[in-house]
C-alpha cells in the first residue's frame, strides 16, 4: 500500500514538474521535482519496511544508498528556495528537471523500477 501511494505521488509530481517547466511556471518546477525524487526515495524505503517522517531522514537514507541522489535532493531544495523568491530563472528550472530525471533513473536502477515512461516527452 505504501509503495503504491508513493508511486502515484512520484508520477503526479514528475508530470507536474515537466508541465510547469514547459509552461514557464518556474516557481513550481523545483518544488515538484524535489517532491518527485523524495517520493521515489520513499518507494525504496517502503520496500525495506521503513517509515520516515522528515526530509532530513529521507536525504540521509538517500546518502547511504545513493549519494548522488542525496546531492540532487539538496540541490533541488536550494533551487526550490531560490525559485520561490526569484521564479524567473529558467536555468534553475531546467537544472531541476535534469536533476530529477537523473535521480529517478538512479533510484529506478536500485529498486528495479522504470520511471522512464514519465521522464520522456
Amino acid at each position: 500500500m505504501e509503495f503504491e501511494r508513493h508511486l502515484r505521488n512520484v508520477e503526479e509530481n514528475v508530470k507536474a514538474a515537466r508541465h510547469a517547466y514547459r509552461m514557464g511556471w518556474h516557481t513550481v518546477v523545483a518544488e515538484t521535482a524535489f517532491k518527485a525524487v523524495e517520493r521515489a526515495v520513499e518507494m525504496h524505503v517502503a520496500l525495506e519496511g521503513i517509515h520516515m517522517r522528515s526530509h532530513s531522514e529521507r536525504i540521509e537514507f538517500a546518502n547511504e544508498k545513493y549519494p548522488e541522489v542525496a546531492r540532487a535532493l539538496r540541490r533541488l531544495r536550494r533551487n526550490y528556495g531560490d525559485l520561490g523568491y526569484d521564479g524567473i530563472n529558467g536555468d534553475r528550472a531546467a537544472e531541476s528537471v535534469s536533476l530529477m530525471k537523473k535521480a529517478l533513473r538512479i533510484i529506478g536502477e536500485v529498486i528495479d523500477f522504470d520511471f522512464e515512461k514519465w521522464l520522456v516527452e
